[in-house]
């Protein structure tokens, strides 16, 4: 034993010139020390970690490899190579072995063991190129270890099958190549027959059957060690791989069935797994013929863990089964890594055994993974993930995924993230009550069914003076009791979240759509209210990654959970996400009752009280009169014409026109949005003073058939390309020409500010002509009425939606902490203030407060450099201007959006009613 302190350096000596130079060597140490320690290389550039040994307090084995590409001489001059080793904390060593473990070959020169280029090949440099049918030799130093060859190169050529021989006359094809990155694997055949039967070792042909360029290696790597019980070398502990262990327990060999065999003669056997790997995984399996029940199990260093039960039916089996290092134990204190396992079923026949290395712990062999023949798909053995889609090549394999494609059904969602996550949550704030027994804050969301829900959680905020004083609770419709989840902490705010699932709700809570109320109640009387901002729910869950729609609403599932092409994020197990009655698809297109694209995150866009479903127009609907042309007949004067519009029982008199034929006559009448219909009446009048000397108003004549300007317009037409529908009345004494059509007032300039971080604009999506608002803090909402038009600002009114982060951050920080008592000297001065009140039962949650000013146009864009800057001049917001109904489409709270300032729709001038009702 040697006591080393950290950096204590060891050296590995191998022979110079040899096939040693081009091979990577597996290093066993057997210590103990109370810290983990990490064993360097130096390479002639500097020193590379290869490996850790794990602090132990006990003696104990671990294993690293050495890779022959650190290879350095450290000490020029002394007889053969001398890599040097260093260990980064002290250790106490009692033992190292050292043997080959896998061989680099380039294409320089034959490697023994290693591969040997034969016929077919070119050597250019670094790299060979091998044209149709090109050999190679692999020189193999153990029969009973199955290699897999690992090429690398740098051709793009796919598909090049391999085969190897199997005898004098005949090959068996090993699969085609498979790139991952630069390089390829295959497994050779474990029937291995000698090509080169006078030449020392194993020497395997191998062919490519069509050409390939530019190989620079080729590296064997050990992938499955088979052990033939009862056949010579089954007792080998010094050998890499199984081996029965000789201590009486085991017969001599025998043939049973026509095997050869070995059987336990105690309830004891033991066998060992030889030279492993410390920190890999191991597939076992074992052929056996048992005649009772019994196990096969794992001694830990303090017991014996089951790996496998034998089935006593006396038919030959095979017991599968895995192990980690987290139950390693090294049977002898020298030499390599030796398992030791125990076989408890007297007069157990075994046949066969194998162990295979998992180098990416998926709980799949290499020599499973580099399989081109007997695995459907080409895995990377050194992957656990070999299309790097965030699931494990096993879980694919069993959920019926494609390990090799990151995405199986090619909806634009990587296999590993087919998830999705929606929010329901309130607009509104409510006071939590100075007693509960007195009243207190409810809030409540309404969840649709949901399916392949993974996780729920409940998120909340409140504020009160003393937030301990405060309980609250949850409660899904139909269930009999509410569902405590706690008291506030000490201090003034309580803002928290909880999993609902382990609240005592699962999935299935969710398979039915239900409303759910969070319920905040004070318990204390003493004298403080609170407040409870907000109340949300949040579902997290997976789509199908088999199915490319798994709602089957026509729109992918990576594009419902990724802005996308369509600019929203919509759940893909929902064919309607806000449950307006309309689905998601045809609110993206358009085709809506209202005829527009509407927001399918939100059941009522325009948040005019009217679901999207029964929505004919967006914003409040009106209905536009416009008067567009007249002719007086001979006989009547063509001054002094006024008329009178009849709708729903409600009359309007024009302005009486005294000139020309295009009045141009404009008047709106409000429609309720889920209005199907209108009928109309339109009569014109001749002005008194101008058309008799009773100077009385009088009815001019249309049309004989009684119809007296009788006119329907039907608002579902504005699903079409022209909503606008027109009336021509030709009569004895006046013709005239009336257009109809449904409108509403747009939103006016509404520029939004969003943040800014190392240059670039957030919380504002830009989505082809249009945007997506996407920050989720309050807002501060400006009224600017601006005397002058501006680059950024109309004529007029406009909308500023600051967020409040941006706000205290500006070089006006200080006005927005206290708005109400800090306008004078600012661009506020005389400005109005409106904010929440906190005595209201009910608030905004997502306005934190409103400002209304008149300012000119220069005064204007001073304030927003303001409020997009802060007080050293550097930028902190982007303002970007949004108009007409894309401002509906920003995806905005629906507080929000209920504060923005309309545009009007203008009448023309009314007139007086007639002074009189004789007919002409």
């Amino acid at each position: 034993m040697r006591a080393g302190t950290a950096g204590s350096t060891l050296l590995l000596n191998l022979y110079d010139g040899t096939y040693q130079m081009s091979t990577d060597y597996l290093l066993t140490f057997s210590y103990y020390s109370t810290s983990d320690v990490t064993i360097s290389v130096y390479n002639g550039a500097g020193w590379v970690d290869i490996g850790t040994l794990p602090g132990r307090t006990a003696l104990r084995a671990a294993s690293v490899i050495v890779p022959c590409e650190a290879f350095h001489d450290s000490l020029d001059g002394t007889l053969g190579m001398n890599v040097r080793m260093k260990i980064s904390n002290a250790m106490y060593l009692y033992h190292i072995e050292g043997i080959s473990y896998s061989f680099v070959s380039d294409m320089s020169a034959g490697h023994r063991p290693g591969v040997m280029l034969e016929s077919g090949w070119s050597v250019d440099g670094a790299v060979a190129n091998g044209g149709i049918g090109a050999t190679m030799i692999i020189n193999a130093p153990n029969a009973n270890v199955q290699y897999l060859l690992k090429l690398n190169y740098i051709d793009q050529a796919e598909g090049v099958e391999v085969q190897q021989q199997m005898s004098a006359s005949s090959w068996i094809s090993l699969g085609t190549l498979k790139r991952i990155g630069q390089a390829a694997v295959v497994l050779l055949n474990s029937q291995y027959y000698d090509a080169l039967s006078s030449t020392m070792g194993m020497n395997v042909r191998i062919k490519l059957v069509s050409s390939i360029n530019n190989v620079s290696s080729v590296v064997m790597i050990p992938a499955k060690q088979h052990t033939d019980v009862g056949v010579g070398g089954d007792l080998a502990s010094q050998l890499q791989g199984l081996s029965t262990y000789d201590d009486g327990a085991w017969s001599d060999p025998v043939t049973v069935d026509g095997r050869t065999a070995r059987q336990t003669v105690t309830s004891a056997g033991l066998f060992l797994l030889n030279g492993l790997l410390s920190d890999r995984s191991y597939e076992v399996r074992v052929v056996y013929r048992a005649s009772q029940n019994g196990a096969i199990s794992l001694w830990n260093g303090a017991s014996h863990t089951t790996c496998a039960s034998l089935i006593g039916d006396n038919a030959w089996r095979e017991a599968v089964f895995y192990i980690d290092q987290s139950s390693y134990f090294d049977a002898f204190a020298n030499g390599g890594m030796n398992l030791i396992f125990r076989l408890n079923a007297q007069g157990t026949y075994v046949d066969r055994m194998s162990a295979s290395i998992d180098s990416d712990g998926d709980m799949l062999s290499d020599a499973y993974e580099a399989d081109r023949i007997g695995n459907a798909y080409g895995l990377d053995p050194f992957s656990a993930d070999t299309d790097s889609d965030g699931l494990r090549d096993k879980d694919e394999l069993a959920a019926g995924t494609d390990p090799t494609n990151p995405d199986t059904d090619n909806d634009g969602l990587m296999d590993g993230s087919e998830r999705w996550s929606q929010t329901w949550s309130t607009d509104v704030s409510h006071v939590i009550d100075d007693h509960w027994q007195t009243s207190y804050a409810s809030a409540t969301v309404q969840l649709p069914a949901l399916s392949r829900v993974r996780s729920a959680t409940v998120h909340w905020g409140i504020t009160h003076p003393h937030s301990n004083d405060v309980g609250v609770f949850v409660v899904r419709a139909g269930d009999s009791a509410w569902t405590s989840i706690g008291s506030g902490p000490s201090g003034t705010s309580f803002f928290d979240s909880r999993d609902l699932l382990s609240l005592g709700f699962g999935a299935s809570s969710f398979s039915s759509a239900r409303t759910w109320t969070f319920y905040a109640l004070d318990y204390d009387a003493d004298g403080n209210d609170g407040r409870l901002e907000y109340f949300r729910i949040q579902v997290d869950g997976t789509t199908d990654p088999l199915d490319d729609d798994t709602d089957n609403d026509g729109i992918l599932d990576g594009e419902e959970v990724n802005l996308g092409v369509d600019g929203w994020i919509t759940n893909p197990v929902l064919v309607d996400t806000d449950s307006d009655g309309v689905s998601d698809r045809n609110e993206i297109i358009g085709s809506t009752p209202c005829g527009q694209k509407l927001d399918p995150t939100s059941k009522d866009t325009d948040g005019d009280g009217f679901n999207d479903n029964i929505d004919r127009y967006l914003g409040d609907m009106k209905l536009e009169i416009n008067i567009a042309y007249y002719d007086v007949r001979t006989g009547h004067s063509s001054d002094g014409v006024f008329f009178i519009i009849d709708a729903d029982g409600s009359k309007i008199a024009t302005k009486r026109v005294t000139s020309g034929h295009y009045p141009d006559l404009r008047y709106y009448i409000e429609v309720p949005d889920d209005r199907y219909s209108i009928t109309l009446g339109i009569q014109a009048w001749e002005d008194g003073p101008d058309c008799n000397w009773f100077r009385e108003d009088l009815q001019l004549r249309m049309q004989g058939d009684g119809r007296e300007g009788s006119m329907y317009y039907c608002f579902a037409k504005g699903m079409y390309a022209d909503d606008r529908r027109t009336y021509d009345f030709d009569g004895e004494h006046i013709y005239f020409t009336v257009h109809l059509r449904k409108m509403a007032a747009q939103p006016a300039n509404t520029v939004v500010i969003s943040g800014m971080q190392d240059g670039e604009a957030y919380g504002l999506e830009s989505i082809g002509n249009e945007h997506r608002y996407s920050a989720d803090e309050q807002l501060y909402i400006i009224y600017l009425e601006c005397t002058q038009s501006s680059s950024h600002f109309v004529k007029g009114m406009n909308t500023i939606l600051l967020p409040r982060s941006v706000a205290l951050e500006s070089r006006m920080d200080h006005v927005f902490e206290d708005l109400a008592g800090r306008l004078s000297g600012t661009a506020f001065q005389g400005a109005k203030v409106y904010g929440a009140d906190a005595l209201a039962s009910s608030g905004s949650g997502n306005v934190a407060m409103i400002v209304s000013v008149t300012l000119n146009s220069n005064s204007a864009s001073m304030l927003l450099h303001d409020i997009t800057h802060d007080a050293s001049g550097n930028r902190i917001g982007h303002n970007t201007t949004v108009n007409g109904d894309a401002v509906y489409r920003l995806g905005l709270p629906g507080d929000v959006l209920n504060v923005i300032v309309m545009k009007d729709l203008v009448n023309s001038p009314l007139g007086s009613a007639p002074q009189g009702l004789a007919d002409a």
